[in-house]
């Protein structure tokens, strides 16, 4: 009796702590206060992702944020099109941490922030992978799904090639539209469940004429748009901020401070 009770104590121990574990699962999303620009970091339990890396001139910022967590390694570093401002810090980013998976959208464009990341790349020992259709894994809890751009655009290539970004983490989901503008985000709402809790506003919070679509569409509770003081301009931002607002969602701008969302398997708060 007395080897059964103990046995039966030993379970009861075993599933507790199975629950607390469950119940101590963590993500944090980080979004730097870096200008009209984008340098936003993941955090599980089991690594780190980064997608986008700012400007050039911000890569001592986002080191700086780096040291601070004792981040020394990337599980992966998601690269959603190549404007400076999305690209410019990633060579700083290759060499000075150790990056295991690199992903891209294709490649619309030449410049010597591309040449800096590319030669960054090629002395790590490093190749990207240029997403065409949708590349998953799964990182300390969390679902990640990167979908790439068909590249059929008329018109705003670079911004419209933004691989979008979807991570689901527990019964929450996270959604980060890069720069799409127009047709890229119209290819979006007509191939994927949309819904999202948190919508990361495409293109700094540029008004566009899908825009409205989008977020119906996402219904998302909180929103962060990615904004520097003068860009966009203050009255397109206005009408940005309205039109979420009236659709019942809290809005959050980079342009006021870094932006941390705590992330559990049932919801998340946020910081500024």
């Amino acid at each position: 009796m007395k080897k059964i009770l103990c046995a039966l104590m030993m379970c009861m121990m075993i599933c507790l702590c199975g629950c607390k574990a469950s119940e101590g699962e963590t993500m944090e999303i980080t979004f730097l206060n870096v200008g009209k620009a984008d340098a936003i970091l993941i955090e599980t339990e089991e690594g780190c992702v980064m997608i986008d890396t700012g400007l050039e001139e911000n890569k001592d910022d986002l080191l700086s944020l780096l040291n601070e967590k004792g981040i020394t390694s990337l599980h992966a570093l998601i690269i959603t099109h190549f404007d400076k401002d999305h690209v410019g810090g990633a060579d700083w980013i290759v060499n000075s941490l150790e990056v295991s998976h690199v992903y891209t959208s294709y490649q619309t464009k030449q410049s010597d922030d591309i040449t800096s990341f590319e030669t960054a790349l090629k002395q790590a020992g490093l190749s990207a992978v240029e997403i065409n259709g949708t590349q998953t894994f799964t990182l300390g809890g969390a679902s990640f799904e990167i979908q790439g751009a068909s590249g059929e655009y008329d018109k705003d290539e670079s911004n419209n090639s933004s691989l979008i970004v979807k991570i689901t983490f527990g019964n929450q989901t996270y959604l980060f539209m890069g720069d799409a503008q127009n047709e890229r985000i119209e290819e979006y709402l007509k191939t994927n469940d949309t819904a999202a809790d948190f919508l990361k506003v495409p293109y700094h919070g540029h008004y566009t004429k899908k825009l409205a679509d989008l977020i119906e569409a996402v219904n998302p509770q909180t929103a962060v748009i990615t904004n520097g003081a003068d860009e966009p301009e203050a009255s397109e931002i206005a009408k940005t901020v309205s039109l979420l607002e009236e659709n019942g969602v809290n809005v959050y701008q980079t342009v006021n401070g870094t932006i941390t969302l705590t992330c559990t398997k049932d919801g998340f708060s946020l910081t500024q």
